[in-house]
């Protein structure tokens, strides 16, 4: 994720730093993005109810 969302590389770039394949990439970014998705929601949850009370 970072090579592509924060560093700016392209797909055949960053699979080329890491050694696999653009498609083993692709699958693993966006099984990255649910994995942080989901801890983000987890995290802003627990912001929400430690304001709340």
């Amino acid at each position: 994720m970072l090579l592509r969302d924060v560093q700016g590389l392209s797909t055949e770039e960053a699979s080329a730093v890491l050694g696999v394949k653009p498609q083993t990439l692709k699958s693993r970014l966006h099984r990255g993005r649910l994995i942080l998705r989901e801890q983000l929601a987890d995290f802003a949850d627990g912001l929400a109810m430690r304001s709340a009370a």
